[in-house]
């Protein structure tokens, strides 16, 4: 991440928001995950089928923190109203990362009969993830051409 900023030419400030933010986002979901799941934050241990639950409550604060400070910096930069801009950004967020998580148990049940199956499911997965990038593109090339 940080080379690919780099890069780009992005401004130094960037990639060390984008280290700060997988930092705390990844600390909390950890945290969230070992105490509901009652294990210790530094020892991994085993996954088991009832570590589904604190793994899901885990998912969603993934979701909430990271969702939480790039939206934050994201309506901070503009000067945009913090909590419009959030609750603007969410049904985006909910279609394209949802829709990613959907998915998830389709990977774990494909790693159980090969993992050759996995990049099968990557693949479209990836174009969930690049489709707004795309659609934004194309939005863009119509109004500078229109």
């Amino acid at each position: 991440m940080i080379v690919d900023d780099v890069r780009r030419g992005k401004d130094w400030t960037r990639p060390l928001f984008n280290v700060a933010q997988y930092t705390l986002t990844i600390t909390a979901t950890r945290w969230v995950y070992c105490l509901a799941a009652g294990q210790d934050l530094l020892v991994p241990e085993t996954f088991e089928r009832a570590d589904l639950g604190p793994a899901l409550l885990a998912g969603a604060t993934l979701f909430a923190v990271n969702h939480g400070l790039v939206g934050t910096a994201v309506a901070l930069w503009p000067r945009q109203p913090v909590p419009a801009h959030l609750h603007q950004d969410i049904r985006f967020q909910l279609s394209t990362a949802g829709l990613l998580v959907y998915r998830a148990p389709l990977v774990i049940l494909a790693t159980d009969v090969s993992l050759w199956l996995v990049p099968v499911l990557l693949l479209p997965m990836a174009a969930v993830r690049k489709s707004p990038r795309w659609r934004r593109s194309e939005s863009t090339t119509r109004c500078t051409t229109s």
